[in-house]
């Protein structure tokens, strides 16, 4: 059995054991609260750390949101731009292009309305140009004949006038005629002699029966030189021939003449 004074030291420890007890339970309730109110501050501090991160989060993705959109936008306003000015610039090629071909049949139509008459002008001159070369180029030819026949019409009369020796050469072979028979007598001077009138004949028929060479009855045509000039002087040299005293053989020739 316990003595009174182990009785009242039970008791003193019970006492003490209930108060360290509750002592604990309080410092284990301060601690609690403070572990607590430092978890709630943590928890606001993490939720608020976390709600601004998110809030930046959100904030960025509306940006690059905004952002492809606006790109998207300028895209689209770029591809629209570029159809508006190709557009244009098919337009404006299509009315430079009309343009060119309405100027192009202006012009020539306005170039054919112009060449007609001209055209026809230049059919006029080289017609009038050609029927002038025609005419002066006839007047040439003429000239030039004419030329040409007063030059063998000069030369000739030169030779008439200044060489009767050619003459006499060219009616060589009739000095040896001794007697010529002069059928047609009317030219006669009735004196038995020969008149001039008749030896003129007798030379034209010489001339035409080749006594004298074609070649000059050519040259006197082309010349327009008048034969009986050739004639006279033929005349003249027959009548002396026939009139003088000849030592040659007798040759007899016998010369129509007819009357004129």
């Amino acid at each position: 059995m316990l003595t009174q004074e182990q009785q009242v030291q039970q008791r003193e420890i019970e006492k003490n054991l209930v108060v360290e007890t509750a002592q604990i339970d309080q410092n284990k309730q301060v601690e609690l609260t403070e572990i607590n109110k430092m978890l709630t501050v943590e928890q606001s501090r993490i939720g608020q750390e976390l709600r601004v991160a998110l809030t930046d989060e959100d904030r960025k993705i509306d940006v690059a949101n905004k952002q492809q959109l606006t790109a998207l936008a300028e895209k689209e306003k770029l591809v629209a731009e570029a159809e508006r000015m190709g557009a244009e610039v098919e337009v404006t090629a299509t009315e430079q292009v009309k343009g060119a071909e309405w100027q192009r049949d202006v012009a020539i139509i306005g170039a054919e309305a112009q060449a007609q008459p001209i055209e026809r002008l230049a059919d006029a001159v080289l017609s009038e140009a050609r029927a002038k070369a025609q005419g002066e180029m006839a007047e040439y030819e003429a000239r030039n004949v004419a030329e040409q026949r007063v030059l063998v019409q000069e030369a000739i009369l030169e030779l008439i006038e200044e060489a009767p020796e050619i003459v006499e050469q060219l009616m060589r072979p009739v000095e040896k005629i001794d007697n010529i028979k002069i059928l047609d007598m009317g030219g006669s001077d009735g004196k038995g002699g020969i008149n001039r009138s008749s030896m003129g004949r007798l030379a034209n028929a010489l001339l035409d029966t080749g006594a004298i060479s074609p070649m000059l009855k050519e040259l006197f045509n082309f010349a327009d030189v008048d034969a009986g000039q050739i004639t006279d002087k033929i005349a003249e040299y027959l009548a002396d021939l026939v009139n003088r005293p000849s030592n040659a053989p007798d040759v007899h020739v016998d010369v129509d003449v007819d009357a004129e």
